[in-house]
């Protein structure tokens, strides 16, 4: 069916399609961590990621394995793990489109953190998106009041970890093919998190291990949706359609956990995608 399409067409569908992915499956990782550690459900998703990739790339592997930053894809594979972590101790107790949610904020604090890091300009435009953006995410998480919900640092923490995982991936992006970036991804998150799996292993059974292995290979899915979307079609047409992230929370969050969030979270959510996309165009006029 992508096929029939083209251009900015092309990479509107994989962005869709790497959307629903993503939250397809956290979702499943929030189901098994109703049994399991998180330590353990970080593991089985990565190493199904890696046995995915190296299978897929099993020609190419000893080619794609040769980076030439390797310190630099070590360090953006455990940022990537740090927010895996981070975000599934959130959604343990925390709605899923509530956690969702406060991960829109990781492209405005992209924007942030490319001042000192990337050493990037950011005029008056940006600097209002990102004020905006904050206040999004206050209004979600609401400090001090009745509703406060610790966990909900942690879904800050994993958008912070996660828009430095999205700086670091721009700057390989230089010097490493997509293929390479992804086989260090898998490989680095297998093997990192093996020393914690005698501490904290529950015996699944075998539909455990069947979700376990499907969350590693719709993440796959998704990750190869991601590059596939970015190849296709400019940032700046295809970011918006990330937006779509809350529907699907929303709607599977609802159907599996019953869960709805509460007002805020919408009104948050909101102030946000609209500070992104304020963001966005403000970059879309400075390149113009």
């Amino acid at each position: 069916m992508l096929t029939a399409l083209s251009g900015p067409a092309h990479g509107i569908a994989w962005m869709l399609i790497a959307t629903a992915a993503f939250v397809t499956s956290d979702t499943i990782s929030k189901f098994l961590l109703e049994t399991f550690p998180i330590a353990q459900v970080v593991w089985a998703r990565y190493t199904a990621h890696f046995l995915i990739v190296l299978l897929l790339l099993r020609r190419r592997t000893s080619f794609l394995i040769k980076s030439y930053n390797v310190p630099l894809q070590i360090f953006r594979s455990l940022l990537l793990i740090l927010a895996t972590i981070s975000f599934f101790a959130a959604v343990r107790t925390v709605p899923l489109a509530t956690a969702s949610s406060i991960m829109f904020t990781a492209p405005i604090t992209v924007t942030l953190l490319s001042i000192p890091l990337l050493r990037e300009p950011v005029g008056l435009h940006r600097w209002i998106g990102v004020l905006f953006g904050f206040i999004g995410a206050l209004t979600i998480i609401r400090p001090g009041s009745s509703d406060w919900d610790p966990s909900l640092l942690w879904a800050v923490c994993a958008s912070f970890m996660y828009a430095l995982y999205q700086i670091t991936t721009r700057a390989l992006h230089k010097t490493d093919q997509p293929d390479t970036t992804m086989l260090y991804t898998a490989v680095i998150g297998a093997i990192a998190m093996l020393p914690f799996i005698p501490f904290n292993w529950i015996s699944p059974d075998l539909f455990s291990v069947a979700l376990m292995g499907l969350t590693g290979l719709i993440s796959g899915v998704a990750h190869y949706s991601i590059i596939k979307a970015f190849s296709s079609a400019p940032a700046s047409v295809i970011t918006p359609f990330g937006y779509t992230n809350l529907i699907w929370a929303t709607l599977f969050g609802y159907i599996v956990f019953s869960e709805f969030p509460d007002p805020f979270t919408f009104i948050g959510a909101g102030i946000i995608i609209l500070s992104g996309l304020y963001i966005l165009r403000s970059e879309r006029k400075a390149d113009a």
